[in-house]
Formats: structure tokens, sequence, C-alpha cells
């Protein structure tokens, strides 16, 4: 009887032993998905003219563990850079002017940049003047949850006269594949290989006179390029009413009080108001423009960001 209750003993013991090598083994493999998933980054591409307009902010965004991301920079004026920010300016730079084939070739210097960190699976273009609305472990979770890249794009018809124009410009061998896109967007490290691979050899299909490249050429591409793009994308093509909404990467308001300030620009906010407050509360957007280097809305961030 007693050799038997010794048996059972070791039995139990050796169970024991062998469960938690396994409970150790499970860990280490969660640890291991983890750490690989750790691996991938977010890059953000900062195109400014100057320095950011709230580094106050931004210090406090990325006051995380850097495994999550990566910053890169091109501002059109460097001197002016005064901020951390000086410290992430890429080493190749072209003069740039708004409106100009330029916007696209300094953005296409950061995707190049950003590509060579093998890490980097989004790639992120933001201004000077934009903010981040979430905290930024959220837009990593958010935006790692798959393999899309994020526009917020159009197919612009006849009634809207500059825009339609402008796609009238394109050659015929790539306008069917054109579309309106909002400047500031998140690349898929897929889709920037599609750009590094092409884009110097079909760049000259954007030098048309006011043809506004950042607002057309990368989408364009992308389609032109990749038969299956729409299926790869976050949101489907928009309206004309949805795309002016700019509700979906980084909100911009043109009106205020219901009045359209500028066609061209939206607005810039100095003096945060209510109004502005209750706006950035109900967007559900990842960033927001365009905020001034005198705007007090630092003041008020740390109870806006998700």
């Amino acid at each position: 009887m007693k050799d038997f209750i010794k048996f059972i003993l070791c039995l139990a013991l050796i169970l024991f032993i062998l469960h938690k090598i396994d409970e150790k083994r499970c860990k280490n493999k969660k640890k291991e998905l983890f750490d690989n998933n750790q691996k991938q980054k977010l890059a953000f591409c900062f195109l400014t003219v100057n320095d950011i307009n709230q580094p106050k902010i931004w210090n406090k965004f990325f006051d995380i563990d850097n495994s999550y991301y990566n910053i890169y920079m091109h501002p059109k004026n460097a001197d002016n850079v005064k901020s951390f920010m000086k410290d992430y300016i890429i080493p190749k730079y072209v003069e740039t002017a708004w409106g100009n084939i330029s916007l696209t070739d300094a953005t296409f210097l950061m995707l190049k940049e950003a590509y060579k960190d093998p890490n980097n699976k989004k790639m992120i273009l933001v201004s000077d003047s934009c903010i981040p609305l979430k905290k930024l472990e959220n837009i990593y979770k958010i935006l790692l949850e798959n393999d899309n890249s994020w526009f917020n794009y159009y197919k612009p018809s006849t009634y809207v006269n500059s825009h339609y124009d402008r796609i009238q410009k394109l050659d015929p061998t790539i306008k069917n594949s054109s579309f309106i896109q909002e400047q500031w967007m998140v690349l898929d490290r897929n889709h920037v290989k599609l750009i590094i691979e092409n884009y110097i050899k079909l760049r000259y299909h954007f030098l048309k006179p006011k043809l506004i490249p950042d607002e057309i050429l990368f989408i364009t591409l992308l389609f032109h390029l990749n038969p299956n793009m729409k299926n790869e994308l976050q949101f489907p093509e928009h309206t004309r009413y949805e795309f002016k909404s700019h509700r979906f990467i980084t909100f911009a308001d043109w009106y205020y009080k219901g009045r359209l300030v500028n066609s061209f620009h939206p607005i810039t906010f100095d003096k945060v108001d209510e109004e502005v407050l209750n706006k950035l509360k109900k967007v559900n957007t990842l960033f927001a423009r365009k905020f001034s280097n005198s705007s007090d809305i630092h003041k008020y961030w740390d109870n806006l960001v998700k």
C-alpha cells in the first residue's frame, strides 16, 4: 500500500512539473508573439514649412515606449526647427511650394527613408498644424488591425468643376485610375513599396500646370498599379459630401458658424472656443488641423485625447 501511495505521489509530481513546463512554454509563446508584434512600428512623417506648431502636444504624445514608432521630418526651412523634432529631419531635401509636385517629392523622400526600417508597417503623413486626437497606443492598435491604407478620396464629376478639370488634364493611360484625395493619409508598407518602385518613372504624368499633385498622385498611382486596390483600403470611395466632411483620418473645418471661410484652406484655429472643442469631441478621426503655433489648444488636449 505504501509503495502504491509513493507511486501516486511521484506521478502527481511528474504531472505537476510537466504542467508547469507547458505553462512556461505557453507564456513564452505569447511573449514571442507580442514581441514580434511590437517590432511593427508606426512611421510619423511630418511635412512642414517650419517647426511643428504644437510641440508640447506632440512631445506628450510621443512620451511612451519608442518601440511603437519612428519619426521623420521634411521641413521647408530646417533652420527654423527648434523643438525636439530637429533630431528627426531626414538627410535629403527638396525645395517645396504649395500645390507643386515638390510636395509629393518631399513626401516620397520621407517614405523612402521610412521604408529603410523593415519594422515600419504604417507610414502616416501629418502636417505642422496637426494635433493627434487619440493616444499613440490607441492609434497603434487601430492601424495595425489590418494591412489597409487610409485615404479620404472620391471621384469628381462634371458638377465639381475645379476637381473635375484637374482630372481631365491627366493622360488617358492614367486618367481612369484617378481620384481626388486628401493630402494627409496613412500608407501600409506594401503600398509604400509600390510607390517607391514606380514614383520616378510615373512622376511625369503629374507635371501638368495647376494639377495640385498632392491631392491626386498617391491614390491614383496605387489604383493604376494595383488592380485590387479598392479592397486594400480602409474606406470605400466617398461621395463629394463625405470627402468634404474630413471626418476619416484628419479632421479639418472649412466652415465657421455655417459660413465657408476659404475654398483653398480650412480654418486655422488660434483661440479655441466651445464650438471648436465640441466639434473635436464629436469626430472620431486620428488627427485634427489646422492649429497655429499661438493656439491655446494645448490647454485642452489632455481632456480631448482618447
